[in-house]
Order: structure tokens, then sequence, then C-alpha cells
């Protein structure tokens, strides 16, 4: 297949990407990865409307500006609701034209046929679903293509314009995301391998220009980042932490060897097994220029990965961030078919076992949780195979059907070799459809049921600044309100409370024992109306609010607050429906000015404690079978601060459970 042929049939693998990613895209209802995609979005926005990258209007940490160009256009052009749907038809387009760099490398080693599988396979990856989220791996993916591209050309054939096309990339590429800092040092890796199997170091000494290039920009990035920031350690942007948390080399080797069988997996298992025996008979300049590019890119990703997950992703995995490994190995796969997919059968019997032997180590029921789907979309198919069949079911089952894959990639006659590739392109398909579908359904419930199913409810009853008051719980809805609300203009969390929590906005604030709320700084809490959870009472009205179906407990609360802000009255134990399982907890501040008001059903509960600052001053005794029982118990005598407990011996219900004021 020559010519416009296979530009057309190249268009139309791209077009139905587009089309089937901006469709399943379009059905994401909401934002799902927390923080990362609420603090993307933010800096898009502000790019976008004040040319600064600001989280919230605040001052942020460097994490990268070529998505934020991206992301931030439609969000701010078109308004928040409009623009989030029309970034993701506009992510569709981004993500699937990785197809494109894919093919016009891959032709060049394997013929336009065999290029067009392995861009079909770059864009039926499950890590496309990204393209409904506000997350850098969007624009990431087909710069990464495009730097290995680059690099592989550089290697090739090291003129003056390949070298500036190489420096570009690998620009854009840290432009895009920090983690790209580490392809420079695959580049190194990349000339080393090169002139291994060159056995020359004539090609490498011309490739003094780049290295020369990627020296001076190194050094401008470092002198502007230290001086942006004050410090060595703004290098490294919002990653900075990374650079100084303790990694244990043990933890680090596991990760990294369980990443390594995510890869496997996400990739189909055949473009390991070829791109390994491609590895063993190198031919032409060119496919050691691939070679060499590949196998430093797997290295490094790998090893950044692995280090990162064994302390931030608990040890689990994190397969997005070797998505743009997959189209080079797609390369491999079709180069390998090209010449006819030869196999010596030692190396392949290494190749089959070693890969067999990676998938076997995988701790797959420690792996294969609901909490890894967010961050590798590869293994959400096994989620559904653990739910069906198992633990033991999923792992009999996975490493069964791998052994026979991997038989199959060695016995399958020459002339059936097609059968490969159209096998991992139909398990990424069903891949795909599998992550899509799983993730959908989560943000829907997420929508549903941990946000009210309402995103803009405060910015449509506001009329102006807006605060929120944060005492502990679900930091994630905080992010959500701030994402959707441009009235919500600070965050107040308790001083000594959760600043793990890290919000912009944030402020800290102290409660005194009449309620008033103050900054560390001794000023008062300037809003005059303030969102809080369920089981916060402020003084004032209460305007509007949203249920939080998730959490019993909870729900989040407009309040038009009485000056000075102050809190009222604080609820634990009590759900929504008024019922109590254990034990009630009700702290008011300036307690001499109310008293606890209480009817309660008592349901399974025959005896009722009331316990004022840890006093028995009331007990309800005897009261099965009473439709429902009322009682009024008064603060403690010179209290300012008072904590009421309720505790009965069995379920209990209540239709009145407040503090009233004279």
């Amino acid at each position: 297949m020559r010519g416009r042929a296979s530009w057309a049939v190249l268009a139309g693998v791209v077009g139905a990407s587009v089309v089937a990613r901006s469709l399943a895209g379009l059905r994401i209802e909401g934002l799902w990865i927390v923080p990362d995609e609420m603090i993307w979005g933010s800096l898009g926005r502000s790019l976008w409307e004040d040319g600064s990258l600001r989280l919230f209007g605040e001052e942020a940490p460097f994490f990268g500006v070529v998505y934020p160009a991206v992301a931030g256009a439609p969000l701010a052009l078109a308004g928040l609701e409009t623009g989030y749907d029309a970034l993701k038809v506009v992510q569709a387009v981004v993500m699937s034209s990785a197809a494109v760099p894919v093919f016009l490398w891959c032709r060049r080693l394997a013929g336009d046929g065999w290029a067009l599988v392995a861009a079909a396979l770059t864009v039926a990856v499950p890590g496309l679903l990204f393209s409904g989220m506000l997350l850098s791996e969007v624009v990431f993916y087909p710069v990464a293509v495009l730097a290995a591209w680059a690099m592989a050309a550089a290697l090739e054939r090291p003129t003056y314009a390949r070298q500036a096309l190489l420096v570009g990339a690998l620009a854009l590429a840290v432009a895009t995301r920090l983690q790209a800092l580490v392809l420079p040092l695959a580049f190194v890796t990349a000339v080393g391998l090169q002139a291994l199997f060159d056995r020359d170091l004539r090609p490498a000494r011309r490739l003094r220009p780049a290295f020369a290039a990627l020296a001076v920009l190194a050094g401008g990035w470092v002198a502007w980042r230290t001086a942006s920031s004050g410090s060595f350690s703004g290098v490294l942007g919002g990653y900075a932490a990374a650079a100084e948390a303790s990694y244990e080399p043990g933890r680090v080797a596991r990760s990294v060897l369980d990443h390594s069988g995510e890869l496997v997996l996400a990739t189909g298992l055949f473009p390991v097994c070829a791109t390994a025996l491609l590895v063993c008979r190198v031919r032409s300049r060119a496919e050691r220029a691939y070679v060499a590019t590949t196998l430093s890119f797997v290295l490094w990703l790998l090893v950044q990965t692995g280090v990162f997950a064994s302390v931030y992703v608990g040890g689990g995995l994190s397969g997005r961030y070797l998505l743009p490994l997959a189209p080079l190995l797609f390369i491999g796969l079709a180069v390998w078919l090209a010449r006819g997919a030869p196999r010596a059968r030692l190396a392949t019997g290494l190749v089959a076992l070693g890969v067999l032997a990676v998938l076997v180590a995988m701790p797959l029921r420690d792996l294969i949780v609901q909490e890894a789907a967010w961050q590798s979309p590869a293994v959400i198919a096994l989620l559904w195979l653990r739910e069906h069949a198992g633990e033991s079911g999923m792992e009999l089952i996975a490493w069964g059907a791998a052994a026979a894959a991997l038989a199959l990639f060695a016995l399958v006659p020459r002339r059936l070799a097609f059968l490969l590739p159209a096998l991992a392109l139909g398990l990424l398909a069903f891949s795909s459809f599998a992550a899509t579908r799983e993730v959908q359904q989560n943000i829907a419930f997420d929508q549903r049921n941990l946000l009210g199913g309402e995103r803009s409810w405060i910015d449509a009853v506001a009329g102006g600044p807006v605060g929120y008051l944060y005492l502990g719980g679900y930091p994630n809805l905080v992010w959500h309100q701030l994402f959707w609300n441009d009235r919500l203009r600070r965050v107040y969390v308790r001083a000594g409370g959760e600043p793990e929590a890290g919000f912009p906005l944030q402020r800290s604030v102290r409660v005194a024992v009449d309620g008033t709320m103050t900054t560390v700084d001794g000023e008062r809490v300037p809003e005059r109306l303030l969102v809080a959870a369920t089981p916060v009472h402020l003084r004032g009205d209460r305007v509007t609010g949203i249920e939080i179906r998730e959490y019993e407990d909870v729900g989040l609360g407009l309040w038009r607050l009485e000056p000075p802000a102050r809190v009222s009255w604080l609820l634990y134990g009590v759900r929504r429906d008024g019922d109590v399982h254990e034990a009630a907890r009700l702290t008011a501040y300036d307690c001499q000015s109310g008293r606890l008001e209480l009817t309660l059903l008592p349901k399974a509960s025959t005896r009722v404690e009331v316990r004022a600052n840890r006093t028995t001053v009331e007990v309800l005794d005897g009261i099965a079978g009473e439709a429902f029982v009322q009682a009024t118990v008064p603060p403690p005598p010179g209290a300012r601060e008072c904590l009421f407990e309720v505790i009965p011996d069995g379920l209990l219900g209540s239709t009145r459970f407040e503090f009233a004021r004279d």
C-alpha cells in the first residue's frame, strides 16, 4: 500500500479514533482524578484569562505550560460548562494524532502496511480514555512519541536539522510535563547504545551540537526556576517533594518489576516479545537507532515510574506514566512482522519464559484493585475478571491466558503471523471498552452520590464572594467545589486540624469558645457567605445546600452569616435520616445562650444516656415501646463551650437533634 491510499487509511484510523474517543469522553460527566484535573484546569483558565499560571488565583508551583495552553482555550473562551465538553473533542484529536508520527517513523522501517497496523494499535490503547479528562497525558502522549522519533532520526543521521528537531521535541516534552526531564538521560543512554551497536564513536561526536544545546537549555532552566522559586528545589517545580522523599531500594525494585508486567499487559504481550527478539538481530542503521531509542525510553520511564510509585502510589500501579512506551513497542512488532516474524528457538524461548516470569511475579491480588483503575486503565479488564472469578480464579485465568498467548507467539506459522497484531488489537479494543465503561460508571456514581449531581450550585445563588469552612472529612468535595464555582474565593481550615489537605486559597482559622472564627493573624473571616458540611451549623440562615448520598451524615450547605462569622454548633453521629447507631455528639459554642433539644424515636433502644461535658446529666430508661421521647438538656453552669453526648444501647431514631438558642 503506497501513497494516497496509505494516507487515506491513516486518516480513517485517526478519524475513527477521534469520533469514538469524543463520544466516550462526552459521556464522562465530571472530574474524577483529584486534585490533578482541578489543578490542570485551573492553570489552563488562568493562562488564557490573565497570562499567568495561577492556581485558583494564587501562586502555584510549575507543572508545565503546554497542556494548560491546550486545555485553557475552550475552558476560558467558551465558558466552563460548554468549554469542558468542547475540550474533550479537542483532546480526542490531540491524543489520536499520536498515530501520525508512529506511521511516519514505522513506514521507513516496515513499509506502509505494517506502519498502519502500528498506527491502529496506537489509538486502541485503553489510556486514550484520558482524552475525556483534564490530564497532561493527553498532550504528552503524542509529544513523547514525537521526541522518540526525533531521537531515532538524529541517531540514524545526525544532521543539524534533525538535531534541532530533537532538541525542540525534548524541550516541548519538558514544557508539557516535568517528568520529561528524564528524557535527556534517555538520549544520552541511546547514544551510548547506538555507539555500542555500531562499534563506532564517530557518529556520537557529530551529536555535539545537540548536547551543547541541551546543556544550554538545562542551565537556563535551572537558573530560571531557582530564581523564580528562591531555591534549587524549584527546578522540579510541583514535583520538588519527590526529590526529597526517602526511597527504599527493595520497594523500588519491586515497583519497577510490577510496572514491567503492567507494560506487557497494557500492550497485549506480543509487542514486547517481538521488540525483544528484534533487539537480538538489528540490521540497518535505522533499526539500530530505533532499538537504541526504544530501549532507553523503556529503561528510564520504567525506573522513573517505579521509583515514584514506590512512595506516592503505595506500591501500586501507575501505568499512565508508561503510556508513551506503547507506540514504540507497536513499531517493534510491525518491524518484526515485516521481516517475516523470525524466531530463533533459543531466543524465542528465553523471551517467552522471561515475559511469563515477569507476569507471574506480579502480585495480582494486591495490584488489581479498584484504586488502580484511575492510574492504570489497562488493568480494568482484570478487575472485571476478579469480580466474576475471584482472586484465585483471576490469577489462574490471567496466567493461563498469558502462557497460551506466549505459546502462540512462539509456534504460530509465519504465514499466520498476521493473527498476532489482530489478537493484540482485539485485546486492546476490549480493554479500552472495559476501561471506558468502568470509568464512566464510576464518575457518574461520584457525580450523583458524592456531589449531589449539582456542580455550580454555589455560583447559581451566591451574589458575592464565598468561603468554605473545612473542619475535616472529605477533601475531594472541596476540590470539586473550587473548580466548578468561581464565587468560592477562600478555604478555611481549623488551625492544627488537617494541614495536609493543602488546598489552594487555604487559610487557617481558630474557633473561639463563643464560635467566632479568626485567622491565625487575628483577622475576622470577611465573607458573609460560607459553605460548610452538614455537621457544621453557623450563626445565620442556611440559604441552600446539596446532599452527599454516599455519606449518611454529610451534605453541604451555603449559609448567609450574621456578622461576625461564628460557628453555632457541630453535630456528628446523626445520619441524614435521623438515625443514631452508636453515639451522637454535639459541640455547642457560646452554649450558655441555649440548650439541647431532642425528640428521639426509641426503635431498638431501651436506654439512652445523655452527657454534658463528659458528665451524665440524664438517663432515659425504659423507653422501649414509646412512640417518641422528648428531652431538653441545659448547658453545664458557667461553661462557654459544651459537648453533649447521646449514647443509646441500640438503634435510635430522631426527628429533632439541635442546639436551640434563646
